[in-house]
């Protein structure tokens, strides 16, 4: 599959920060090494799980470096030895099998306009990245020429309405905003459908209150939107996106198997991959809850929300 350079350009400076902490410590394992001697092999898996790339994936990697001739190349100034530089075999085994092991969950978030409006809900905890997702949609499928509405359901942060407002206002989408005096959420985005039908909206995404895996009640909250949603058109939510924040490494495990039981997830979408060294966290939520993997958050931008491509990932994140 080839990649655009305009395309990779933007995931490598995304995933700078992960690249460079992984060729950092690579470099630093084959400094001097003339041979992929256990300790050599035990290291690399060692790194590997340290950058979140997960046990498993980790225990594969080295099984297939275990099939490597055993004494490594004499690599002259081609790949230079740069601060990038770390054996190429390696290198290059490790970028196909990231590659490999994402492709089959590469899948964009295309809306349906068969069943109008096309309905969003976007899920989360705190801080995850819902809002910004939002507005960088919005402008994208406004900017297709679709008929986009907003609602801002997250009625409990402070200044969370006037957050997604301020992105919307930037866009041709419509904002639906509540009311100040309700604290009925699931009420609202009932009203909210049943007035995007009624507009004609192509499409309607629906933000939410960022809430940890365990507030309960708020868990069960998203529960009762899901309800209402279904009264208007049983077939919606038609996806139901968690936002994760790839800096929270690890922990994001625990958060999506916590939301699917409370929401009926279609896919994720991870943030903040510009702000954090731990990419490799996408092998193991992959593998782990198979959810197709729609794009990826990489900057604060409007032209920073990427469709996911497992290619531009893989070679980002490696090369």
């Amino acid at each position: 599959m080839s990649v655009s350079q305009n395309f990779l350009a933007r995931f490598k400076g995304g995933l700078a920060k992960s690249s460079q902490h992984l060729h950092q410590k690579m470099r630093s394992l084959f400094k001097g090494k003339k041979t992929y001697d256990p300790i050599l092999l035990d290291d690399l898996e060692d790194s590997l799980i340290a950058a979140d790339f997960g046990v498993d994936f980790a225990a594969r990697f080295r099984k297939r470096l275990e099939k490597l001739p055993t004494d490594l190349p004499q690599e002259g100034p081609s790949p230079p030895q740069g601060p990038h530089f770390f054996p190429h075999a390696c290198s290059r085994s490790l970028q196909n099998m990231v590659y490999e092991t994402l492709r089959p969950f590469e899948k964009p978030l295309v809306p349906s306009l068969q069943d109008t409006p096309w309905v969003c809900l976007f899920v989360g905890a705190n801080g995850s990245g819902k809002t910004t997702t939002i507005g960088k949609l919005a402008k994208k499928w406004s900017d297709q020429g679709c008929r986009v509405g907003v609602v801002a359901g997250d009625m409990f942060r402070a200044g969370a309405v006037c957050q997604l407002k301020k992105w919307v206002e930037h866009t041709p989408a419509r904002f639906y905003g509540p009311d100040p005096q309700r604290s009925d959420v699931a009420g609202f985005v009932f009203e909210c459908l049943r007035d995007a039908k009624a507009n004609k909206e192509d499409i309607l995404l629906i933000d939410t209150a960022g809430r940890l895996p365990h507030t309960t009640p708020l868990m069960e909250e998203m529960e009762k939107i899901v309800r209402v949603i279904k009264k208007i058109n049983p077939e919606a939510p038609h996806s139901c996106v968690l936002v994760m924040d790839s800096t929270i490494g690890q922990s994001a495990l625990g958060h999506v198997a916590t939301f699917q039981r409370f929401a009926p997830l279609t896919g994720i979408i991870l943030t903040k991959l510009d702000g954090t060294s731990k990419g490799g966290i996408l092998l193991p939520l992959a593998e782990g809850f198979a959810y197709p993997i729609h794009g990826v958050g990489l900057g604060e931008s409007y032209e920073d929300f990427q469709d996911f491509d497992a290619k531009a990932f893989s070679v980002s994140l490696v090369e």
